[in-house]
């Protein structure tokens, strides 16, 4: 119940400006997709109770109404950011607890020295690998695409890490890009492609996420190959999904 009463109704806009004011940036978001979700809720029990009622609607109306209620496009580099977001919100790292200086050199009962303590603390960065296709079968629209949207990635959040494993039948080339750092536009590879070499190094490096962009065009990787954090297929706009079965699938749109 406390749940569902969170978000109290005002009445004055100054009384929200205050309420907004006290939340982190997360929970304004959350707040948002929340009004925005009740708002389709009630349109839509509004739309349903007027056909019950009276018939249907006019053809403009129901144009209007339909464009509100269809399912979201959003933008596949907002999903990284939430998912930073979340991520970085619940990521802990060990470190060593602050000692009390009053205590410094005082012993434990006769002992030892009062030393520091493991403790935790907010781990605020977030390392992706961005596995990127250089095969032979890529063609340079595809490959500028890519390095396009390795550069928005980029951007997404200031504390981001991104291993970037080139690769087609063998990883090629490996660097680490954070959110200043030059993007190398003078790629390796262009022989045959296979998914295994570059997954199987992105799974040593332990990521928050994966990415690959990728035409598809290669049997799909094994399972001992797969990472164990989320997997991100981006597909160029001609290419086809390399695995059915695992990861989630992106088409990338034709700029």
């Amino acid at each position: 119940m406390a749940g569902q009463n969170k978000y109290k109704l005002l009445d004055n806009h100054k009384a929200w400006e205050d309420a907004i004011s006290q939340m982190s940036g997360e929970e304004v978001e959350g707040l948002a997709d929340e009004l925005a979700a009740k708002g389709k809720r009630v349109v839509q029990q509004a739309v349903e109770d007027h056909r019950k009622s009276r018939g249907t609607l006019p053809a403009f109306l129901e144009e209007l109404i339909s464009k509100m209620l269809a399912p979201p496009v959003v933008s596949w580099l907002r999903l990284l950011r939430n998912f930073v977001i979340n991520t970085k919100r619940y990521k802990w790292k060990r470190s060593v607890a602050r000692p009390n200086r009053r205590k410094v050199g005082i012993t434990e009962f006769g002992l030892l020295p009062i030393a520091p303590f493991p403790g935790r603390v907010k781990d605020r960065s977030f390392t992706c690998a961005f596995c990127l296709d250089t095969s032979g079968s890529m063609g340079v629209r595809e490959l500028e695409q890519a390095l396009t949207e390795l550069q928005h990635m980029q951007k997404a959040d200031k504390d981001i890490e991104i291993h970037v494993i080139e690769c087609d039948a063998a990883v090629g080339r490996e660097y680490l890009l954070r959110s200043n750092d030059e993007i190398r536009y003078n790629l390796t590879g262009r022989g045959g492609t296979a998914f295994d070499p570059a997954l199987l190094r992105a799974r040593e490096l332990k990521p928050d996420i994966c990415f690959f962009y990728t035409d598809g065009g290669a049997p799909a990787p094994a399972v001992s190959s797969r990472v164990t954090c989320p997997m991100i297929w981006l597909i160029s706009p001609p290419g086809v999904i390399p695995d059915k079965d695992w990861g989630y699938k992106l088409r990338m749109k034709d700029q």
